[in-house]
């Protein structure tokens, strides 16, 4: 997703009347969004700096910006190419009802994304889903079975996180309160729909849930 801060106004050249808008990477995230370009001309931006410009694209970023700057000219000789860039996102959670095993649904095949993204070059972001952590480990110490998943949980997560990867904040508010049943099965009450809560308990789980990451 191309955050909201790296849009920019668009301006249009003298010589052409055509408007200058690029697609981007973006270096804090690598995310880079969809780009779809018909015809194309060499510029400058507001800077002086060369990069080229794209026509029927909606998302407007300065040239400076952009990694990678070609020129590139509206002859028809060197027309660009359409590009497809792919953000790899997995959200990394077991079923909504609290069914299947972490260890088959979420460790296993994070381990082996990894590998296949390392083998790459590809760094993959993984939706970690904080609320059933959470509740894996209000309720470790009256089961063992369930801190040994949560400490599992956190060696993968910190694993990928050293390689290179990225972690988000993921979460699913109907594990609030969650009732272990034994043997793997969980009672889930909550609500699905976050939007569904008070704005105090969305905070809070909001919150809960940042801080978790950050001390990991």
């Amino acid at each position: 997703m191309l955050p909201r801060d790296a849009i920019r106004r668009h301006r249009t050249t003298p010589h052409t009347g055509a408007q200058i808008f690029t697609s981007c990477a973006n270096s804090a995230t690598g995310y880079v969004p969809i780009a779809a370009a018909r015809k194309s001309c060499s510029a400058q931006d507001e800077y002086g700096q060369r990069g080229w410009a794209l026509f029927a694209h909606e998302r407007r970023v300065p040239l400076r910006e952009h990694p990678e700057r070609a020129e590139i000219s509206l002859t028809g000789e060197h027309c660009m190419q359409p590009a497809i860039y792919l953000a790899f996102v997995d959200d990394w959670e077991v079923r909504g009802n609290g069914t299947g095993d972490p260890r088959v649904l979420q460790f296993e095949p994070m381990r082996r994304l990894v590998k296949i993204f390392n083998n790459y070059g590809i760094r993959g972001s993984f939706n970690v889903e904080v609320m059933q952590q959470l509740a894996y480990q209000d309720l470790q110490e009256r089961f063992p079975e369930l801190k040994a998943i949560a400490d599992e949980w956190e060696q993968v997560v910190e694993e990928s996180f050293r390689q290179g990867h990225d972690i988000q904040l993921h979460l699913h508010p109907q594990w609030c309160d969650a009732n272990y049943q034994g043997y793997g099965n969980w009672k889930l009450d909550g609500d699905w729909s976050i939007l569904n809560y008070p704005s105090q308990q969305i905070r809070a789980m909001l919150l809960s849930g940042k801080q978790y990451l950050e001390s990991l």
